[in-house]
């Protein structure tokens, strides 16, 4: 592509180449201190639940725009507030006007990593009382890069489909731009003259390269085609090259790129701004204001929600090559000086075909640095001041040829752009899009403590998901969007705000995990169901509350409370008192002497009797439940009082030969290990002497020999024996306390 090299293919061508306000401040600095201490110290101290708690919900006023309950949330954390919460902290305090405290508390962190560029500039506006400082901060800001920082997302492609249109032909036509004329479509692009002229007056003019010309035709937006394009009449000489243009829809104004015979400092053709009202036929276009002679003003753009008149040009005090500049829409027939866009979008290369119609986007063309000559499309998106990010586009709409010449009817989604890529009919085509913006969001996961509230405000459902969408598809951005609920959770109350934020009560104290799902709702469709997924934790237990439900132990063969234990019970109910939706359960054991049935039966009475004796001294009794289990919880559950054993080797083989005799004679047996090393043959466990006595009687009538062996319960310290004998107890609903 030659078009930044020759001026003659113009329009793309030449691109080619005070006191009282201290003293004021400092009263209100020791008052804020005194209500607000941020220190090195309590920046590193973790928050407890309850002050993340109070956390979230101070980010959820703010991003609601109560800023009030933010800030008084924000200052109860004391030197604990984090430093994301003392940005919000100030903008709450410039939001209610009191920009001197907003000040003195975005002070606290300006020059720490905690801040962006847009930060120095927001601090810098702060500083109404001292201007030396505030023009400090102004230009730390303006030094600083702007970036957009890229998720792991950032590989995937836009889904959208190029169009190669028919009206390309084997030379160059690009430019196209999108209007409305009597609820008709039109399509103006650039398309080079058929015709051959006398070559002395050719090369006299224009040397030896294209001449191309405007042209316009109706477009079909179902099939992304023209319809007999025809010269558009504003200029009778067959020498002169015209476009890209751009039109001003309600002052009927049509600003267009176009040659006249003049040789800039370079002694190529220059390429100036010149305007007509395009309801009339046959004019002569009017030269700008603007123009400069010796330096190329061309590609102009329209922006009528920002009133401005976007270029390219040239001129001195750019930053090289070609530079974007814009002037007010309303001074495009009188300015004579334009304002340089800056740093963000103007390179030492050439950037030109800017394209704006939405407020605060820009398309243009970039000249990568990296590859002299290659063209890329960008979008660049206001963020503060007179700054810019920038967001290269995406496959389809940059390849690894030139590409170029962007411009959208979002409204209509439909686009188009100019590229040699591989593929095309010629040098550079036309393509036209039906723009579809691919809208997508993300899962996500939420852990909650039973009956607190979920507030997620700073880092809230739409945040993941816009950051998505700009990874496949920077264009997104133009969409307007919102939050809309689609799946109500199943357990607890959720209020979904528009623009992401929400808050979740749990109703049901059922412990489980809840969930809901949402949509991003555009004027274009909205996504599919995106999940949000709620996860339950265990509400951490305060050292005071779970000294109170220390393990209350038994006499042996006793269901009573003994007199040791009755400062424990005494300490359950106040506590059950002071947090009124406390729900606990009562878990009552014994040891394993005696029988299982027994043990059961024990373990029964002790839990009722301290259940009967709890629920006579709390509110709503029924808050406390219990079971006894016998001995059913004990490791090894059912552990034996006595063995019936019929044999000890100290071989396994000679064991399980007599195992194998004693099958045979009808007696089945078990073979086990002791930790003496001895393999011994158990005909069976049992829970009383007299049990295993009455066996091993009626084994000797035939002739069976064995012996009765205390089983491992018996062999139990007492110490261990007390310790199943217990009555446990677990906190199923913490509840808030009184």
């Amino acid at each position: 592509m030659n078009i930044f090299f020759s001026i003659q293919i113009a329009l793309k061508v030449d691109v080619m180449n005070t006191s009282t306000g201290l003293l004021v401040l400092k009263k209100i600095t020791t008052l804020l201190l005194l209500l607000f201490c941020i220190s090195a110290k309590g920046q590193k101290d973790s928050l407890t639940l309850y002050e993340t708690q109070k956390l979230n919900w101070g980010y959820y006023h703010h991003m609601n725009g109560a800023h009030e309950k933010a800030i008084r949330i924000f200052l109860s954390l004391g030197e604990k507030i984090p430093p994301p919460a003392i940005k919000e902290l100030s903008i709450s305090y410039a939001a209610l006007e009191e920009k001197d405290r907003a000040a003195i508390v975005m002070g606290r962190i300006i020059d720490t990593p905690f801040v962006e560029v847009e930060d120095y500039y927001y601090y810098a506006n702060l500083l109404t009382a001292n201007s030396k400082l505030a023009k400090e901060y102004f230009l730390k800001a303006e030094r600083l890069p702007l970036f957009y920082e890229k998720s792991d997302r950032s590989h995937q492609k836009n889904r959208q489909k190029l169009h190669n249109i028919q009206a390309n032909s084997s030379k160059s036509e690009f430019g196209a731009y999108f209007a409305k004329a009597d609820q008709q479509s039109m399509v103006y692009f650039l398309k080079p003259h058929d015709k051959q002229w006398e070559k002395k007056l050719r090369n006299k003019i224009v040397g030896s390269r294209e001449i191309y010309h405007l042209y316009r035709a109706a477009f079909d937006p179902e099939n992304l085609e023209l319809d007999f394009p025809t010269r558009v009449p504003t200029n009778p000489s067959e020498i002169f090259q015209e476009g890209p243009i751009a039109i001003d829809t309600e002052a009927k104004i049509l600003y267009l790129s176009r040659s006249s015979g003049k040789l800039d400092r370079n002694n190529k053709l220059q390429v100036d701004l010149y305007s007509y009202e395009y309801t009339e036929e046959n004019q002569r276009p009017k030269r700008l204001p603007i123009n400069l002679e010796g330096y190329s003003t061309l590609h102009p753009s329209v922006n009528r929600e920002e009133q401005r008149l976007y270029f390219a040009s040239d001129r001195p005090g750019g930053k090289g090559g070609m530079d974007l500049y814009y002037i007010p829409l309303n001074e495009a027939h009188t300015a004579t000086d334009a304002i340089n866009l800056g740093k963000d979008i103007n390179t030492p290369n050439n950037e030109s075909f800017p394209f704006s119609e939405a407020s605060g986007a820009l398309f243009y063309t970039y000249e990568a640095q990296e590859r002299q000559g290659d063209f890329d499309i960008i979008l660049a998106e206001k963020s503060v001041e007179n700054r810019w990010k920038t967001f290269p586009l995406k496959a389809p709409f940059n390849s690894v040829a030139d590409d170029f010449s962007f411009s959208l009817l979002f409204n209509e989604g439909i686009g188009s752009l100019s590229s040699n890529r591989s593929g095309g009919k010629g040098n550079d085509d036309i393509y036209m899009f039906d723009y579809h913006p691919e809208v997508v969001g993300v899962e996500d996961h939420y852990s909650y403590f039973t009956e607190d509230t979920l507030v997620v405000a700073h880092e809230n459902v739409w945040n993941n998901d816009r950051k998505r969408m700009l990874d496949i598809d920077p264009i997104s951005q133009l969409l307007e969007k919102e939050i809309q609920l689609v799946d109500a959770p199943r357990h607890g109350v959720l209020q979904l705000n528009p623009n992401g934020s929400f808050y979740y009560k749990e109703q049901q104290l059922l412990r489980e995990k809840d969930s809901f799902s949402y949509q991003i709702a555009t004027s274009f469709g909205n996504s599919e169901k995106i999940w949000v997924y709620l996860h339950p934790l265990p509400k951490p237990i305060p050292k005071n509350v779970a000294e109170a439900f220390l393990p209350i132990f038994y006499d042996t063969d006793k269901a009573h409370i003994s007199e040791a234990y009755w400062d424990r019970v005494e300490g359950i109910i106040k506590i059950m008192n002071a947090y009124p939706n406390m729900i606990v359960e009562v878990i009552a054991t014994a040891d394993c002497r005696g029988s299982s049935a027994y043990n059961l039966t024990l373990s029964e009475k002790r839990s009722q009797r301290l259940l009967d004796y709890v629920k006579n001294h709390i509110t709503q009794p029924d808050r406390i439940r219990g079971q006894g289990v016998g001995e059913s919880q004990i490791q090894g559950q059912n552990t034996p009082n006595y063995k019936l054993i019929l044999g000890s080797f100290l071989s396994e083989e000679n064991a399980k030969k007599r195992q194998l005799k004693l099958q045979e004679m009808g007696i089945n047996s078990l073979l086990e290990k002791s930790n003496e090393g001895y393999w011994k043959l158990i005909e069976h466990y049992y829970e009383s002497y007299t049990a295993a006595k009455r066996q091993r009687e009626i084994l000797k009538t035939k002739n069976i020999e064995g012996w009765i062996q205390t089983g491992e319960c018996l062999e139990k310290s007492e110490m261990e024996h007390q310790l199943q004998r217990r009555s446990e107890f677990k906190i199923v609903t913490m509840g808030s306390e009184k």
